[in-house]
Parts: structure tokens; sequence; C-alpha cells
């Protein structure tokens, strides 16, 4: 999930970023059997369905002499998510469900409904799965655009298209077949931008491999963030009452 901040305010509309270019036709592979193949590398579907929970912990590198600020992630199913960032006052976004809700500083100490942009953002990357588990069940499509290059790899392009319209341009490894790049849209202080997200450092935990590594380049103004996981932790304890927005 890329880590744009959010504001007041936001297009309401669906978010589609620019459709990538300079792609080669695919005869060889289709958008299920790629799937497949990418859910295979993560540690298979059973492995992926024994997760109840997920805590990631580590800390967000920002450019410009920033810090690094401690954040921590935490995922519960069936569809529970909240996202800490240890700013003073900490910064905290949250999926309960189908409620999203934050607390953005600069907005005031209360909780407040999360924009519908960013909200419908987090919803797609709420489950501790990837958008693309089941995602017939979720009533998005997917379909295989062609094989380009994602950094210096070979990737095959996946077009997912939401269930509430917004898209995302997912590469996964020709050869690894892991998630390696997220490309979706999302705004800035009033603006729209596309955000490229490369996932690095793969590592296993509990069976299943996640990436320890997460950086996100928002492409107008070129500014790069890097999400990097010092612990990732699978079935941990969490309550309900954790994902819910805290009383005054």
């Amino acid at each position: 999930m890329s880590q744009a901040m959010s504001g007041p305010g936001g297009p309401a509309g669906p978010m589609r970023p620019a459709a990538p270019g300079n792609l080669t036709k695919v005869t060889d592979q289709t958008v299920d059997g790629l799937v497949e193949k990418y859910l295979a590398a993560l540690g298979g579907k059973e492995k992926l369905a024994s997760l109840r929970s997920l805590k990631m912990t580590g800390k967000l590198i920002r450019q410009g002499g920033i810090p690094p600020t401690p954040l921590t992630i935490e995922k519960k199913r069936p569809h529970e998510v909240l996202r800490r960032l240890e700013e003073r006052p900490p910064f905290l976004q949250a999926v309960d469900g189908n409620a999203t809700w934050e607390i953005f500083p600069p907005a005031g100490p209360s909780p407040r409904p999360m924009p519908p942009w960013n909200a419908r953002r987090f919803q797609h990357w709420a489950t501790i799965e990837s958008p693309l588990a089941d995602y017939q069940a979720k009533g998005s499509q997917v379909e295989l655009l062609g094989k380009g290059k994602a950094g210096p790899a070979e990737a095959y392009v996946l077009k997912v298209t939401f269930k509430d319209g917004d898209v995302s341009y997912l590469s996964l490894d020709a050869k690894s077949f892991l998630l390696v790049k997220n490309v979706e849209r999302a705004q800035l202080r009033g603006q729209e931008t596309d955000v490229e997200t490369v996932y690095e450092e793969y590592k296993p935990v509990g069976g299943v491999l996640f990436p320890y590594a997460e950086s996100s380049t928002l492409v107008e103004p070129g500014v790069t963030q890097t999400m990097a996981w010092d612990k990732i932790e699978v079935n941990v304890p969490l309550s309900d009452e954790d994902f819910k927005p805290p009383k005054d």
C-alpha cells in the first residue's frame, strides 16, 4: 500500500493511473494462470489462508532530512487494518470492516472519516493476502496487458479494476512471479498523481514470503518514501477494539 498522506477533500470518483507503455503481447500465460503462480510463489493458498493476523513493525524513511519515523501496520481477518505512524502526535489510519477512519493531526486530534479516495485504497489492501487472491469474489476484474520492464527485470503487467472502479497496475516478476511493482493513483495536497510502489527483499515468515522493503514514489513531484520492515509477525493476538476509532 503506498503511503501518500491524506488531507481534506480529494476526488470522489474512480482513481486511474496512466496505463503502462512499451509492453509486448503475451500468448503463453493467462490471468488465472499467473495469479495461481503468484500465490504459489508466496507460499501457496493453504498457507495464506492459515494467516489470521499480521503485524509489521519498522520505519518510514522519507526524503528531505526527516529522521526515520516508527511505523506499525496490523491486519486481522476478515477485513481490518490499522496503520500507525509515530508522529507527534501519531497519525492513524484504519479499516474496521466496511468503515474507514483516521486521525490526521493537522485536522485535529479527533477521529474523522477517511477521505473517499484514500478510504477506497485502504479497502483494496485491507486483506492479509494480495488483492489478486480471490479477486473475482471481491468483485474485481483482472486483465493481462503484456510483458515489460519493472526495474531491471522482465515482468507480466496485470490491470486490476476494483469493484469501485479504481485501477491498479500490478507487475509480477517473469521468473519468480512475485509482485515487484504496483502503480495506482493518489492525491497529495489537492493534486492527483500516480504512485509507483516497488517491493523488494522478500523473506519467509510462517511459510509465506513478505517484502521487507516497499518504496513508493509520487510521480509528481518525484518524491520517494520507503516502508522498511524490521519485524513481521503472523497469527499474533489482535483485538477487534484495536481497529475501532478511539473515543474522545
